[in-house]
């Protein structure tokens, strides 16, 4: 599978499918390509899906110092450019969400629609995050890596998901283990994420748009996908 220069990183990225609109699939904190949970391989039947590890994580590099999302849209088009796609449908997820607004924003031509999930437009009152649940991640990011794998599989998902779903539990927690994630890399992304404000850049975006969240995210508020509509 290929892989791409964009600026200081390099950035990993895989295509699926042979026939059908190109949709690019990006993740979110410390989110792998294999987070998607064969999401990737299901949307591949009727869609050329490109999804890439964001730089910080997987097989893409983690450069030192701080992200943003700008950079890491730029590590997007870095990945359409590679991959001879003009244009595409973009769904982001969390970070992932942020990433595929700031695309929209920087580089519209590019763009046919989004689909944001779980994510926010960073607005300037109220915590972009949930603080129990970036305290677990942070916890879990000084541990050994197998129960740092565990603990951040736990963090983000929802009590009930946990209760019910353990097998989901355990699979998270063998992505994150087969995908460790830097501590650097882990810093740099919670930088972008803290740094994202495209709130009074919305309007500007005018290609079709989903927005979807889950009203007992650990992360973000489902709030945030209000704001975002």
């Amino acid at each position: 599978m290929p892989h791409v220069r964009s600026r200081d990183a390099t950035i990993y990225y895989e295509i699926r499918g042979r026939a059908g609109p190109p949709l690019v699939m990006v993740r979110g904190f410390a989110s792998s390509i294999r987070s998607w949970n064969g999401v990737d391989h299901d949307l591949a039947a009727d869609h050329v899906t490109v999804a890439l590890d964001n730089r910080g994580i997987g097989r893409s590099s983690s450069p030192s110092g701080t992200y943003s999302v700008a950079v890491m849209a730029e590590d997007v088009l870095a990945v359409l450019n590679d991959a001879g796609v003009d244009s595409a449908h973009v769904m982001g997820t969390s970070l992932g969400g942020m990433i595929a607004q700031e695309l929209a924003l920087r580089h519209p031509r590019r763009v046919r629609s989004l689909t944001l999930a779980a994510t926010t437009a960073g607005k300037k009152r109220g915590m972009t995050l949930r603080p129990k649940g970036v305290l677990a991640i942070a916890a879990a990011s000084l541990m050994p890596a197998p129960l740092r794998s565990r603990l951040t599989a736990l963090a983000t998902l929802s009590a009930d998901a946990r209760r019910t779903r353990p097998a989901l539990v355990d699979y998270r927690t063998g992505v994150l283990r087969r995908n460790p994630t830097p501590l650097c890399g882990l810093i740099g992304q919670a930088f972008a994420i803290f740094g994202h404000r495209a709130g009074e850049r919305l309007a500007r975006i005018n290609v079709p748009t989903l927005v979807i969240h889950g009203d007992a995210d650990n992360l973000i508020d489902h709030q945030h996908a209000e704001h975002l509509a």
